[in-house]
Order: C-alpha cells, then structure tokens, then sequence
C-alpha cells in the first residue's frame, strides 16, 4: 500500500493511502486519515482522478469540520495513485 502525509488547507495533518477496500473489491480506493487512524474521507480512485486539473476538494464539509486540500496536494494525490496503480491512471 502507498502512502503519504500532507496537511489540508486548515492545517491538518493526515495520512493518504492508496489500496483495495474488502467491501467495494472492484477498484481501489485513496483514503484521508488523521493522525489517530479516523477515516477523514475516501473516494475511489476513478472518481478522485476525474477531478479536473487546477481544482482543490473538500474533505469534510461540516460547518465546524471543514477540511479541504488545495489543487496542488490533489496533483500530489494523483501522482501517488499514478505510483500505486499506474494502470488505473491512463
């Protein structure tokens, strides 16, 4: 399994993975974790990779939660999916 840390736009650190989820076996999946190993988010790694060139996210979008990650750490995250699964990736 790849990974990677980075911290979101508000500061926050967390823990990118790239690997398979025993419930959803047909594709593989890029989780956002916190320090404490808490699932911040998760998208399939076709999904994550259509978002387009240029473009942030938004982790969490609780009023009080918000975490987001800037264009550049989504190029980041899209270099490591192209690492881990670079077949995916085309």
């Amino acid at each position: 399994m790849r990974s990677m840390k980075l911290k979101t736009t508000e500061g926050v650190s967390l823990q990118v993975s790239i690997g398979w989820d025993k419930s959803y076996p047909q594709e593989p999946v890029i989780w956002f974790h916190f320090d404490n190993q808490q699932l911040c988010s998760s998208y399939f790694i076709s999904t994550f990779l259509e978002i387009p060139d240029g473009q942030g996210l938004c982790l969490d979008g609780g009023r009080y939660s918000y975490k987001s990650i800037s264009a550049d750490l989504v190029r980041d995250c899209k270099r490591l999916i192209e690492t881990a699964h670079p077949k995916t990736s085309n």
